[in-house]
């Protein structure tokens, strides 16, 4: 779905010829075309957020499984 998506946005052909390269439907190359374009925005909003899970001690971390530091 993925390729079918990224050619519709790229407009490397019309949805009836991408369609019809897939052996999907026109409406189905449309749609993937749309949520492609709408979850983007999630993508890479997401790569510039900050991550809300606590910073690792690794220390603590190999204190616990046994790991030496030296």
């Amino acid at each position: 779905m993925t390729k079918q998506a990224l050619a519709a946005v790229r407009r490397e052909r019309t949805p009836a010829k991408s369609a019809q390269q897939f052996d999907v439907h026109p409406d189905r190359i449309t749609e993937l075309k749309r949520q492609l374009q709408e979850r983007a925005v999630d993508v890479f909003s997401a790569a510039g957020s900050v991550s809300r899970e606590p910073p690792v001690d690794v220390k603590t971390v190999h204190a616990k499984i046994g790991v030496n530091s030296a």
